[in-house]
């Protein structure tokens, strides 16, 4: 009689199977969800850099740094752009990029700025760094000052850091899964006794089969209801991977729950085998051995839970979006060369225009999907006229003959105050769907 050596083996090597059937779907799930978010950013902005305009001061939130000369910009892409010269520009990033390889482009035809069809916008790379870099508008002449809008695009420096997050975090899981897994069938077979090495093989194999079908399926179950998880989460990393690790407690508990019906079979199976009596019995003890019981149950009404989280964070995104607007702008009213007005800062704006009879034009980036929205206005002139009253039409505007006052492309706000018409100082519009 010798002690079960293939036994442990056929039982080792099936926890090992279940911990990696368990793991890669985990995997898999989590960088499909890496998947869908972009390393690489290309961000849109609109400047004005022309020396009569570029007069603004910009202070640093801590005040250790102050820089003057800096120009109007609309877009989310810089910090500042500062003109350093005729014709030369600094524009510091908001996010540091990851590395020089990023790129200038003009937005418009053949790279050309506004104002002079033989300007052209130029980066050399020496003068490109993570943080900031060095634009010129330049002609056949040199430097001149321009104004137009440029898109950066290229890699910013906190995009690997919820790659590194994601990656950490699965190698966790599989740890731990591996060493629940390798415990338990150490435990497991340390107690076998010994019997025939023709019987001990049969056993081993009957058992190294059914562990590999019930982690089979538990891991499916986990692999589900984790990528349930995923798909509904939204952009809170911590969040995911906080449900994330209670679907791998769950599984991990199946598998505690798999390790105790293998040793209640082993019992079972031992008993049998302690008592010598013909192979007729010993073939009936092995065949009314009961089948592994699983709690489908308990996992059943996790995914049900998960599913009502889900519903009710996409429900909150749909609020939280009717909240946030749609276009936003600030204009200097009184600078408005060539009848395009300053713009001081701006969401999904693409240019403001003075109308005729107090009127201002806002012309959107991106059309509306309604022309039924909402608008907030404010107006102000100097300090003996600060309050303006704003108003638009949703029907024909009767300053501009058969066109609309507002559409899903543009929208005309006038500006009156209570002694006489005037166009405003400097005005603030915010636009609700």
């Amino acid at each position: 009689m010798k002690r079960i050596l293939i036994g442990a083996l056929c039982l080792t090597y099936a926890f090992a199977a279940s911990a990696e059937t368990i793991h890669q779907p985990l995997k898999d799930a989590i960088q499909t969800r890496m998947d869908i978010n972009p390393q690489i950013s290309s961000v849109a902005v609109s400047f004005d850099g022309l020396d009569s305009s570029c007069y603004q001061t910009w202070d640093s939130p801590d005040a250790t740094e102050s820089v003057n000369n800096i120009c109007p910009t609309g877009g989310e892409g810089l910090t500042y752009l500062e003109r350093i010269s005729k014709g030369k520009y600094k524009a510091k990033f908001a996010i540091d990029m990851a590395n020089t390889d990023y790129s200038f482009s003009v937005d418009g035809s053949d790279g050309q700025l506004i104002g002079n069809a033989d300007l052209r916008l130029y980066v050399s790379g020496e003068t490109k760094t993570v943080s900031y870099a060095i634009i010129q508008c330049t002609s056949a002449v040199g430097n001149e000052d321009c104004k137009g809008s440029f898109t950066i695009t290229g890699e910013q420096s906190n995009t690997f850091a919820k790659e590194i997050e994601y990656n950490g975090y699965v190698d966790e899981i599989q740890q731990a899964i591996e060493n629940k897994a390798s415990s338990i069938a150490k435990s497991e077979v340390s107690g076998v006794v010994s019997q025939t090495l023709e019987d001990a093989k049969s056993h081993a194999n009957q058992a190294s089969a059914n562990a590999l079908v019930d982690a089979n399926k538990h891991s499916d179950d986990a692999n589900k209801a984790l990528k349930t998880m995923l798909e509904g989460s939204i952009a809170n990393n911590k969040s995911a991977a906080a449900l994330a690790q209670q679907s791998a407690n769950a599984a991990s508990a199946s598998v505690a729950a798999l390790g105790k019906t293998v040793a209640d079979n082993k019992t079972a199976t031992d008993n049998a085998l302690a008592t010598k009596v013909d192979e007729t019995y010993v073939i009936n003890a092995i065949e009314n051995i009961p089948a592994p019981e699983v709690d489908l149950s308990s996992i059943m009404h996790r995914l049900d839970q998960l599913e009502q989280e889900n519903t009710q964070l996409n429900n909150q995104i749909i609020s939280l979006e009717k909240e946030v607007p749609v276009a936003k702008v600030r204009i200097k009213g009184s600078n408005c060369p060539d009848k395009v007005c300053q713009i001081l800062n701006a969401k999904n704006v693409e240019k403001v225009v003075k109308h005729k009879y107090n009127g201002y034009r806002i012309y959107f980036k991106e059309p509306l999907s309604t022309a039924e929205y909402y608008v907030s206005a404010f107006g102000t002139r100097s300090r003996s006229n600060p309050g303006f009253s704003t108003y638009g039409r949703t029907d024909k505007d009767k300053y501009s003959g058969t066109e609309p006052g507002r559409t899903k492309e543009y929208m005309t706000i006038y500006t009156v105050n209570t002694s006489n018409n005037y166009f405003a100082e400097e005005l603030e519009v915010v636009i609700y769907e």
